[in-house]
This record gives C-alpha cells, sequence and structure tokens, in this order.
C-alpha cells in the first residue's frame, strides 16, 4: 500500500507480529478458490483503478496460500463464536475495515460492548461517525464531510488518524496505544 501520511506517525513495531490464526465471519463469505469469484470482486473497482487491482490480485493470492477459517455468520451476534474458534495460544485481535456500516446502530453499540465484555483487542477503519464512541474521540478539527476525514482508524474504541475512502491519504493524530 502507498499512502500520503501526516501528524503523529505511529513508532514502527517493536517486535514481528506473529499471526497465529485468521477467522472471517461473513454472512456471505466468497471462496476465492470458486471459478469468476475474484472476477465478481472486481466488478465493484473503478476499471481505471489498476494499481487497486493489482493490489486485490496480490491478497487473493496470499488468502489462497493460506486461507483464513470461514464462518458464516453476522456481528455481534456470532462475534462469540468467531472469537471461540481462536486457538488458546492467541491474544484474539478484532480488525473490522468498512464492515460496521452494514450492521443496524444499536447492533453496532451491541458488538462494542461485546468486544469490550471479551477483552480483545479491535482495530478498526470505519466512517467516520457511525460510532459515537469513537468519535467522541476525534480531535474538535476533524470535519467528517472532509472526504481525508471519510474513514476513523481506531484501536480499542480510541480514533488515532483519519483517512481518505481508500487510505491513500492518512492523518494521524495520536500514536495507538499498544
Amino acid at each position: 500500500l502507498v499512502a500520503d501520511v501526516s501528524g503523529v506517525l505511529p513508532a514502527p513495531a517493536s517486535r514481528p507480529i506473529r499471526i497465529g490464526a485468521r477467522i472471517a465471519l461473513d454472512p456471505n463469505p466468497i471462496d476465492l478458490a470458486a471459478p469468476g469469484a475474484f472476477d465478481r470482486l472486481v466488478e465493484a473497482v473503478p476499471p481505471e483503478a489498476t494499481d487497486r487491482i493489482a493490489l486485490m490480485r496480490e491478497a487473493a493470492r496470499a488468502t489462497l496460500a493460506v486461507p483464513p477459517v470461514r464462518i458464516r455468520g453476522t456481528l455481534p451476534g456470532d462475534l462469540d463464536r468467531a472469537l471461540d474458534a481462536l486457538p488458546d495460544d492467541v491474544e484474539p485481535v478484532v480488525l473490522t475495515t468498512g464492515t460496521l456500516v452494514y450492521v443496524p446502530g444499536a447492533d453496532r453499540q451491541r458488538f462494542m460492548d461485546r468486544i469490550r465484555a471479551r477483552g480483545v483487542h479491535w482495530i478498526a477503519l470505519e466512517r467516520t461517525g457511525i460510532l459515537r464512541g469513537v468519535a467522541a474521540t476525534l480531535p474538535d478539527d476533524v470535519d467528517a464531510a472532509d472526504p481525508d476525514a471519510f474513514a476513523t482508524v481506531s484501536l480499542d474504541g480510541v480514533a488515532v488518524a483519519v483517512s481518505d475512502p481508500f487510505g491513500t491519504r492518512v492523518r494521524w493524530f495520536r500514536a495507538p496505544n499498544l
């Protein structure tokens, strides 16, 4: 990924990040090994975005090489089932990227409450303003109508950055508190 970044840049990780398992929770999971599956995904990308299509192709190859465990389900109802599918020796981290806009408002709050109750880390890149608790941690100068503040990056419910819709311009305003 290539992005223009500004603000308070986070320090690089002090140790390698080991991914012990990947669980994909989706109401209609796509099997990239199925004929035509990748082509259906690419239909959602503007034809001039050849760089995005190339990046998607690399991500698809990596996913096919080491596929995640796929669980058919929705948030928040099946979150516990997905977390319970993780091996005991891994630290759970939930990642949502443009996911929660599809979850009704009351269920978004139930999702956030469940994440906290389970004590797992949550990394999110979600539409600015849809999560009231996260929005409350944004600096006063962030305007949700600004295209460069389309999405908010948060860690454990605390906003750390905003970005344009595709993450090509990112403004960090605090380092993630890991």
